[in-house]
């Protein structure tokens, strides 16, 4: 029996030498999963409906996509936009990273939520591995709110990458995310002038809405009434008073825990009827965060006498008396009639 000797090999059995093969970046390594995307970001600039709606792309690759083998980018899913499709919708790049890679514009199907991209001979020629690309363009949200898209992102041509889900930004920054009042309903307990009377409104928000950055909502004009001039309002822990303005009457609240899409959140307040009658005035909504309305939207009102502020009034049109004898059994009759205020 014997021993041979044993020298370990001047070089590791295997090699990872993360070198480039056709076009895919580590190709050299033979024990690495290869994905095509890296880095494939999605966001937007806001969230309020029929506004105008940038939405900015990352995106980092680690296979090269070339232009004369006619590479395309695919995001698909953007749906629901009330932009018209288009064969020339503008692709923006941010001066920090200007490589107009795919031209300065691309072609947006409506219905289907797709934004095709093609590399651009005369840009950079080529999406190359390894490089972090940026651009931006933009869709006009929809006139009614909804949850954010969910966005996928493929590349075919000089070499294919498989369509992968895009990492969205969150809440009320993902992509075609837009938040609206479903329901927004205020009603009122009595008509009757000089009355205590009650103010209900029931809420409900079509997608998240996060108490981060303290948004404010706030219901104007709730005008008729003589007081109070300090408010006390009923409301969930996710809403709390934050001012009140009798003359104006502005309701401020802040959303102090996140609200919930598709749930129903339930308010009241009292307040005293003024003497004067009047029509019920026009009441709206706001969602307001810094700077940025979010939301801006009329009232729906309880109907007839449940109308917010809806105050009825009794003009006496004449009044008499049967005798004037001192002593005799006297009579008034009093002739009226109600004020035109919608009341039933």
């Amino acid at each position: 029996m014997f021993t041979l000797p044993y020298s370990p090999p001047s070089t590791p059995l295997l090699s990872h030498t993360h070198r480039p093969v056709l076009g895919i970046l580590n190709g050299s390594n033979s024990l690495t999963y290869q994905r095509a995307w890296v880095v494939k970001n999605i966001s937007q600039s806001t969230a309020q409906v029929d506004a105008l709606n940038t939405l900015s792309v990352s995106i980092l690759m680690n296979i090269r996509l070339h232009s004369n083998q006619g590479s395309i980018i695919t995001l698909s899913g953007l749906t629901v936009s009330a932009t018209p499709s288009t064969t020339n919708l503008t692709v923006a790049y941010p001066a920090a990273n200007p490589q107009q890679v795919f031209g300065s514009t691309a072609k947006w199907t409506q219905s289907s939520g797709t934004l095709r991209l093609e590399i651009s001979s005369a840009g950079a020629g080529a999406l190359e591995a390894g490089q972090l690309y940026s651009f931006s363009f933009q869709l006009r949200n929809p006139s009614i709110g909804q949850q954010g898209a969910s966005v996928t992102i493929s590349g075919s041509g000089s070499a294919l990458a498989v369509a992968e889900p895009m990492d969205s930004a969150r809440l009320l920054s993902a992509p075609l995310a837009v938040t609206d009042f479903d329901v927004k309903f205020i009603a009122q307990q009595t008509s009757g002038p000089g009355f205590s009377n009650k103010i209900s409104i029931t809420l409900s928000t079509s997608t998240l809405l996060p108490a981060a950055g303290t948004p404010q909502i706030k219901v104007c004009c709730l005008t008729g009434f003589t007081s109070p001039e300090s408010l006390f309002l009923s409301a969930p822990p996710e809403i709390e008073l934050a001012s009140w303005d009798l003359v104006s009457g502005q309701l401020v609240m802040r959303v102090v825990q996140d609200l919930q899409s598709a749930t129903s959140y339930s308010l009241s307040f009292f307040g005293v009827n003024s003497l004067v009658g009047q029509d019920s005035p026009t009441i709206d909504i706001k969602v307001i965060q810094g700077s940025t309305t979010l939301v801006s939207q009329k009232m729906d009102k309880g109907e007839n006498q449940f109308q917010p502020l809806l105050i009825n009034e009794f003009i006496v049109s004449k009044i008499s008396e049967s005798t004037t004898f001192q002593g005799d059994l006297n009579t008034s009759t009093v002739s009226f009639c109600n004020t035109d205020f919608n009341a039933s």
